[in-house]
């Protein structure tokens, strides 16, 4: 039972698995189409108008109710250095080199953990699909920076077609750095390769 998801797309949510599938009949979650694989965002997009300045080189910006832990920015798609961002709900402040609201750039905001996550269900394929700027803490307290979470099931599959899961096409991203992968945890690039960026730079 194929879930096909459009080549080119971009969500700004979680995909998770919302039932299994059965032995030899997995459910599967594929990008189809041509163009570049659809991406699962961690992150939400902060609007460049929506800064104002906070003294020194430092802006603010209001996001309410981000998740509870420490909250990391991204500046085209780039940590915006190796420490989080202040934070006191709903203000969130942030040191860019230049003014935010002018200098053309893209803000993002680490918001959710275990983009494609397989939700304890069994009989899963994801396949050709890419998870970048994941949040390192969800607001429930628990460490879930993970771009891409397996767990609680059986027989889920992250790869390629007649891979055997050998080398994974499910690729995940950005993430706060101290978030380390757990079993069944994939970095971009081939399954436990370890070739990603796991943290600020």
């Amino acid at each position: 039972m194929p879930s096909f998801i459009a080549r080119g797309g971009q969500w700004r949510e979680r995909l998770a698995a919302s039932s299994s599938g059965a032995a030899g009949r997995p459910i599967t979650y594929e990008a189809y189409g041509t163009g570049p694989k659809p991406v699962f965002w961690g992150s939400d997009v902060l609007p460049n108008a929506g800064f104002s300045p906070a003294g020194g080189a430092r802006y603010a910006c209001a996001v309410p109710e981000l998740p509870a832990g420490p909250v990391y920015v991204l500046e085209d798609h780039h940590f915006l250095g190796a420490d989080p961002a202040a934070y006191a709900d709903p203000t969130l402040t942030i040191e860019p080199a230049g003014d935010p609201r002018d200098n053309g750039k893209v803000y993002t905001v680490c918001v959710r953990g275990n983009v494609l996550f397989s939700n304890g269900k069994s009989h899963l394929v994801f396949r050709g699909l890419v998870t970048d700027e994941t949040a390192g803490q969800m607001a429930d307290g628990t460490v879930q920076g993970y771009g891409i979470r397996i767990e609680g099931g059986s027989d889920v599959l992250v790869g390629t077609p007649g891979s055997g899961g050998k080398a994974a096409d499910v690729t995940g991203g950005r993430r706060p750095a101290g978030m380390a992968p757990d079993r069944g945890t994939h970095e971009r690039g081939a399954a436990g390769g370890g070739t990603g960026r796991r943290g600020p730079r």
